[in-house]
């Protein structure tokens, strides 16, 4: 019998950055690795990521990371995992395709084995562990599920899904696999979260399309449309709509312009040859153009507001355009989504906001998870990838299809869950799993120390003050200099500036004839001095920052 573990990185009680890790006695097998997008008041940061400590201490254990789909949230990490260590990547032609492309992009120059896959792969790591997939429908083509199978039974984790009975061939869910999984029997089903408020199935009849053809049924003029790079599903059927016009088609936003360059490559897209335009051929086709604003996360809206404010180089958006918003905001984007609206109604801009009912959703709802959970009928659930709330709700709504309550494991990053002899078994281990926040670079944590000092500094600016010493002569000889960002208007505040400058040489000529020139006690003297007295006299804390310069 083996010892089964599972433990998420990312991706509990959160939305994004997934990361689950499942042991099979000394085995390690990673699904996914993705990225969370930052807040608003994450100022700097790009991206945030797992902590993968763990996984570099057990990387002789690991026998690979198994991708599901091509999203960020799925696989934006893995620059930052893959830099610190060359694991073996596994993932459908798409998918490796795109993940190869975000490794070149960010530099990292990857010298592991990647291995295509599809739903007909099973991979074999030991006598009683292999691997297979089923393909599942999600809004990106190539998307699968995982199932690993032990001799206590298979750990399968669904990913993003959804049952839609009109998806087409490149899009539909492997039924047969499904049920063939099901049948062998499943240990724990992993189920994403984030959906589990939202009665009935996700893919209910949508009207997407015939919003779209009505839209461009009546309009003789430019179309500007949003969409997410990608919802590839989606960027196909405004393809399609704009072909059925006679429309030409052009691409805003370099990374979607990577992205659909790939699928179309690939195959995932359909797109005629001449329907795609260059920038040099925008006027030529003005009022028969179709300009698809695609990015990830907020990025088609960032593009729009250049657009709308024209500082776009390319497009400018005005009265004689038409704006189609089909892209709800996700969390954390609504601020500029907003602006971005705003910008596009001062334009004069004709704009069109499609409806969110219109737009299929791509995460399972509650019917879903509980066909799945019929197909799979699994001893235990594992809920995965959403808020805390969703976890709970998910395990009441597992007790509506034969699950009890005690068989849901609900579980926060860090914390594992241990199945010995087929049960589950009452352990308090567990390991770091704290967000790791990336400026930039894919190498090396900002912390929360310099994010309190980027909201610090935005909040009440820095004060420097330069100061020069003379070692020999034990005094200062120049300065010293105090210079403002963000703290006050000079001009207007004189006699606070002059006040400051007394303070910090009373400060500074006490300092040195008492202990000499010490660096240390020199700037903790200023910073502390003046610290307080700003603060008395303004009820705000800017950083203050001491700059000794020493001459002999």
């Amino acid at each position: 019998m083996a010892t089964i573990k599972i433990v998420a990185l990312g991706g509990q009680a959160e939305n994004g950055k997934n990361l689950y890790v499942i042991e099979v006695d000394e085995q390690i097998f990673v699904i996914d690795a993705g990225l969370k997008y930052p807040e608003e008041t994450m100022l700097g940061i790009d991206k945030i990521v797992a902590n993968f400590d763990y996984l570099i201490e057990n990387k002789k254990r690991v026998k690979g990371v198994f991708l599901t789909h091509a999203h960020e949230d799925h696989i934006g990490a893995l620059p930052s995992l893959l830099a610190q260590h060359p694991f073996p990547i596994y993932g459908t032609k798409l998918t490796l395709a795109i993940a190869e492309d975000l490794l070149r992009q960010e530099k990292v120059r990857y010298t592991g084995r990647k291995q295509t896959i599809n739903s007909q792969t099973e991979l074999k790591f030991s006598k009683d562990v292999t691997v297979r997939f089923f393909k599942t429908t999600h809004s990106i083509p190539d998307s699968v599920g995982i199932a690993i199978n032990t001799h206590d039974g298979a750990i399968v984790f669904t990913s993003d899904f959804v049952f839609d009975q009109s998806a087409g061939i490149r899009y539909a869910t492997d039924l047969a696999t499904l049920g063939a999984i099901g049948q062998q029997g499943v240990l724990a089903l992993m189920q994403v979260s984030r959906g589990v408020e939202t009665p009935g199935y996700a893919a209910n009849e949508q009207t997407f399309r015939k919003e779209l053809t009505d839209i461009f049924d009546s309009c003789e003029q430019r179309i500007i449309i949003s969409a997410y790079a990608t919802d590839i599903r989606r960027v196909q059927e405004i393809i399609d709509t704009a072909v059925e016009f006679g429309r030409k088609i052009f691409i805003a936003g370099v990374r979607a312009q990577r992205m659909i360059d790939i699928s179309l490559k690939l195959g995932y897209l359909d797109m005629p040859n001449g329907t795609l335009v260059g920038a040099k051929d925008l006027n030529k086709y003005r009022e028969k153009l179709t300009v698809i604003v695609a990015g990830n996360s907020g990025l088609p809206f960032n593009l729009l507001y250049r657009m709308s404010t024209h500082a776009d180089k390319m497009i400018q958006i005005d009265e004689e355009d038409l704006v189609v918003l089909a892209t709800p905001p996700v969390p954390g984007t609504e601020i500029v989504a907003a602006q971005a609206g705003d910008a596009i109604f001062k334009t004069g801009a004709k704009v069109v906001s499609i409806d969110k009912k219109s737009l299929a959703s791509t995460i399972a709802a509650q019917e879903d998870l509980k066909m799945m959970i019929n197909f799979m009928k699994p001893k235990y659930v594992y809920p995965t990838s959403g808020e805390y709330r969703h976890l709970v709700e998910h395990a009441d709504l597992a007790t509506q299809v034969g699950i009890p309550y005690e068989r849901t494991i609900i579980r926060d990053n860090g914390e594992f869950a241990v199945f010995t002899d087929s049960e589950l078994v009452e352990t308090l281990d567990r390991i770091v799993a704290e967000d790791v926040l990336i400026d930039g670079t894919v190498a090396g944590d900002v912390g929360s120390v310099v994010l309190r000092d980027r909201e610090q500094l935005s909040q009440d600016g820095v004060v420097l003050v330069m100061v020069t010493v003379s070692k020999s002569k034990k005094k200062v000889v120049s300065g010293p200099e105090i210079v403002t960002r963000g703290f006050i208007y000079i001009k207007e505040s004189q006699d606070l500036m002059d006040a400051m400058y007394e303070l910090v040489n009373e400060r500074l000529d006490a300092c040195i004839s008492e202990h000499g020139i010490e660096w240390s006690l020199l700037k903790q003297t200023i910073r502390e001095g003046l610290g307080k007295y700003v603060f008395k006299q303004t009820k705000r804390r800017p950083m203050i920052i001491p700059v000794i310069m020493e001459v002999k």
